[in-house]
């Protein structure tokens, strides 16, 4: 009964709708009595309680003849068929191709209804003669109009063109099918509304079942729904409708779905072609199943049907995301064997490959290759090729930036976002403000990714007030600083040595929104080491206060704490950090190590240093590399930490070498990239550690493969040189120290 009440609802709403669109003169004003008594009428005709109703003003509509026709009409079929309704009773029945017959009726059905005061839409049955009419409600008979007198039939009715009556088709079918299926779901009481609504709509055609599947956001709904128009024979599925459920499932990595819905297209006799295949493989290929998608594809050519370039692509792209790039190529290398037209994103996806296995000239050449095929490079060619270079540590970005200028290629705001992040890599201060001033040439409003760089670049140049310069034209713009853009202003003034200055900011962090995080602790601890004078150093205790590692570093320092309850200290305050990043986390460390190894806390640094590789803080600084090459890396440390990192290494390396019976080839320690123009840690990384092996007597000598800054020795030598009492000794002192 509910579900009744609730269709009858949506009628009402829907009965007036019409109403008004077809007779406008009822859209001001409709009598509030009809409605009242129109819902009476629709719930006591369901009831059996119709009988007191009927000497009301409203007898004209029977229970059963007057209230089917009334739905009828407002389920939107058409005049011609309400009219074969309407006189199906009679003993006389009207032919559908009669048209002067239908024309008449229509124009009876438009007279009886100006002549009375009842504004149903409908086709209103005469009034019984008789009691004996009256009472028999098996058979309803309608007694045959009289002819009223001509009156000018509306041209609402009409064709605007051929003048005949036009087909009042149904109001928004896939918008009544998406509200049963978002109320109900998928369900056998979802079966039943779409079955009563196929009564009343008659068909559904692939274009309303599309707009249906697209709507969805649960696949397995949309699977049902897809399963159900199938077995309906009123409904015409196209394979469209197919490639949105199999697009659907793959999101959501149902693939056992998947695989019904191929066999049940198998089975019901639709064809398996190149556009179901290469959906499914690319639903296959959104959930990373390789195995499965690469069988589809074997199926696929057993069938006999070959792949287009929508196919490879999506395989290419497959393997690209795996890091399986040798695959991509031999797939890329297959379709051009074939023959197979290529494409523009075929060509992208390609150049992606390349330039993620780091073959950036290859990737070049197919950007060559690409126009002499007559296809012309979009932005996303260029954004996956600057992007490359960038990585890659290679300034050609730049001209490839250069180029895509020349090339006329419209530059956007992903575009630009690249380049700054680059700039932000490799770059210089010039070049992010050259690229900025292309930025507003062009009409597209500087983002927090530009200001972000390059008051980023400023700060660690020492360009404090530049980077303020910046910051203020971005608050000028209504841009809201945020924690990372607001953490370098306060780096700068920092390096700067101005911290009464970034005093001011980290007090300005409430009236911006910002609560300081442990990034800021982290700029706060480097303050430390270049205090200078008395003053300075109370400013900075004043901005440790900020966060709750100032707790931590003063129990860490403080002289009664004794040295066994220091890694429960430490490990528990890491442990309070998980939910940071590991950048923000390594950066702490590296800025703690390197603080308590300048003020001689080398124990402090040492148990610091221990629970940070414990907690997995450090992860790649021993690697095992090709060619029996062991690697330890020191880059982005300051000189403090890398020494101690260092000192603590060496006898996890005599461990190794003799738990593995096993000696490298070369052994190598790498304290930076090797640069043209290399920043001022990275030289004293280099210059400690360069004392720290003279003062041992270490057989490693500089890097002469001009790879990267460091130092190299022969894995025999060093593993004899490791084993020297001598050595063993110095390296498990605590007081080593590098000035």
């Amino acid at each position: 009964m509910n579900s009744l009440k609730r269709r009858f609802v949506i009628e009402d709403l829907r009965i007036r709708e019409l109403r008004c669109r077809l007779y406008p003169e009822f859209k001001d004003h409709v009598p509030v009595w009809t409605a009242a008594v129109d819902t009476l009428i629709r719930f006591h005709g369901i009831l059996g309680a119709f009988s007191e109703f009927s000497r009301a003003t409203t007898t004209r509509c029977q229970r059963a003849s007057g209230f089917s026709q009334i739905r009828a009409f407002c389920t939107g079929r058409d005049a011609e068929q309400n009219l074969a309704e309407a006189v199906g009773n009679r003993q006389d029945r009207l032919g559908y191709n009669d048209g002067e017959v239908v024309e008449q009726e229509m124009q009876n059905r438009y007279h009886r209804r100006r002549t009375t005061d009842w504004p149903w839409i409908s086709i209103i049955p005469s009034e019984p003669t008789n009691a004996v009419e009256k009472n028999d409600q098996r058979q309803p008979t309608i007694r045959a109009p009289s002819n009223p007198p001509p009156v000018p039939f509306p041209d609402i009715y009409r064709h605007p063109v051929t003048k005949k009556p036009i087909q009042v088709l149904p109001l928004d079918v896939p918008e009544k099918i998406c509200t049963i299926l978002k109320q109900y779901g998928w369900s056998a009481h979802t079966k039943i509304e779409l079955r009563a609504l196929m009564k009343e709509i008659g068909h559904l055609k692939p274009r309303q079942i599309q707009v249906v599947l697209r709507e969805q956001r649960h696949a397995e709904v949309a699977h049902g729904f897809l399963q159900w128009a199938m077995a309906e024979a009123n409904c015409k599925v196209d394979i469209k409708s197919f490639t949105i459920v199999m697009t659907l499932l793959g999101r959501v990595r149902n693939f056992h779905l998947l695989e019904q819905l191929l066999v049940d297209l198998d089975e019901n006799g639709y064809a398996l072609d190149r556009i179901i295949f290469t959906a499914a493989i690319r639903s296959y290929a959104s959930g990373f199943r390789l195995q499965e998608a690469m069988s589809l594809f074997a199926r696929m050519k057993e069938k006999g049907l070959r792949g287009d370039c929508v196919t490879y692509s999506v395989l290419i792209s497959m393997f690209s995301r795996a890091k399986l790039y040798q695959e991509a190529i031999k797939l890329y290398e297959e379709m051009l064997n074939l023959g197979i037209a290529t494409d523009t994103q075929l060509y992208n996806c390609v150049i992606c490959t390349f330039g993620k296995a780091g073959r950036l000239d290859l990737a070049y050449e197919k950007l060559g290759e690409m126009r002499e095929r007559g296809h012309i490079p979009d932005q996303y060619t260029y954004a996956v090729l600057i992007e490359g270079y960038a990585k890659a540590g290679r300034r050609e970005f730049l001209d490839l930036y250069k180029e895509m200028q020349n090339e006329g290629i419209p530059l956007n705001e992903v575009i630009f976002n690249i380049l700054f992040l680059a700039i932000g890599r490799l770059g210089r201060l010039q070049d992010a403000e050259r690229v900025y001033a292309d930025m507003e040439q062009v009409g597209l409003a500087a983002n927090l990714n530009a200001f972000a760089t390059l008051i980023s670049m400023c700060s660690r140049s020492g360009k404090a007030a530049e980077a303020q310069r910046w910051f203020d034209k971005m608050c000028s713009l209504g841009l809201q600083p945020t924690s990372a853009i607001a953490n370098s202003l306060l780096d700068g003034y920092s390096r700067a040595k101005q911290f009464v200055e970034a005093n001011k900011v980290l007090e300005c962090f409430p009236s911006w929104g910002l609560v300081p995080s442990l990034q800021t602790f982290t700029v706060c601890i480097r303050c430390l080491n270049l205090c200078e004078r008395k003053e300075d150093g109370e400013v900075v205790q004043r901005m440790l206060a900020c966060h709750e590692g100032s707790r931590f570093l003063k129990s860490l320092l403080d002289s009664s704490t004794p040295l066994k309850s220091l890694p429960h200290i430490i490990s528990a305050f890491f442990s309070s950090l998980h939910s940071e990043k590991r950048q923000v986390r390594r950066d702490f460390v590296d800025a703690l190590i390197n603080y308590l190894y300048r003020y001689g806390f080398r124990s402090q640094g040492n148990q610091v240093w221990e629970e940070a590789l414990a907690s997995y803080i450090f992860p790649s600084l021993v690697e095992q590399g090709p060619e029996g090459i062991c690697s330890v890396n020191l880059q982005h440390m300051e000189y403090g930490t890398a020494v101690v990192a260092l000192t603590r290494t060496f006898p996890r390396l005599i461990k190794q070498f003799h738990r593995t019976e096993m000696t490298p080839k070369w052994v190598q320690i790498i304290t930076g990239p090797l640069k043209k123009e290399r920043e001022a840690d990275v030289n004293f990384v280099h210059q400690a550690v360069a004392v720290l092996l003279k003062s041992l007597n270490s057989p490693f000598r500089v890097n002469t493969l001009e790879t990267f800054s460091g130092f190299v020795g022969r894995g025999e030598d060093v593993t004899n040189w490791l084993d020297e009492p001598q050595v063993k000794t110095m390296l498990a002192l605590k007081h080593i120290h590098v000035g």
